[in-house]
């Protein structure tokens, strides 16, 4: 049987629309307990954002300006396009499993967008989701 990308992905993954602010992807990360979200522009993909990014470029933004007034308003008016990640690389739901850590392990990402052939996104699939899958094919 091949093990498929679509056998371990998380389906329905948080996204975000590209003029979101940066506040909202804030929001979604803590409430839904999640490191990734994909960004979309009418709904296509055109980049992913990772907690560790979104709190380094937060931080950085937040170091060149003054007061907390002037940074709150700096998270919620900057959308997320200016944080998010634009070199993505995506698989499909029908991709082999070994494909996903093939491509994890060669560019040293944390996740792969699972798209679908319209590049909407259906899934997202992270290292641990492979790790675990692999496991379980061991056992």
């Amino acid at each position: 049987m091949k093990r498929t990308v679509a056998m371990y992905m998380h389906k329905n993954p948080i996204t975000l629309e590209e003029n979101s602010p940066i506040s909202e992807a804030l929001e979604l990360l803590e409430t839904h307990h999640i490191t990734h979200i994909l960004v979309t522009f009418k709904g296509k993909l055109t980049g992913v954002i990772s907690k560790q990014d979104l709190l380094e470029k937060a931080v950085d933004l937040l170091k060149h300006s003054s007061g907390r007034a002037f940074n709150l308003v700096e998270l919620r008016t900057r959308n997320i396009a200016y944080i998010m990640g634009e070199d993505i690389i995506t698989v499909s739901p029908d991709d082999s499993m070994d494909l996903g850590i093939e491509l994890l392990l060669q560019n040293k990402f944390h996740c792969l967008p699972v798209v679908n052939d319209d590049l909407k996104p259906v899934g997202i699939i992270t290292a641990f989701d492979l790790l675990k899958g692999y496991y379980q094919e061991l056992g």
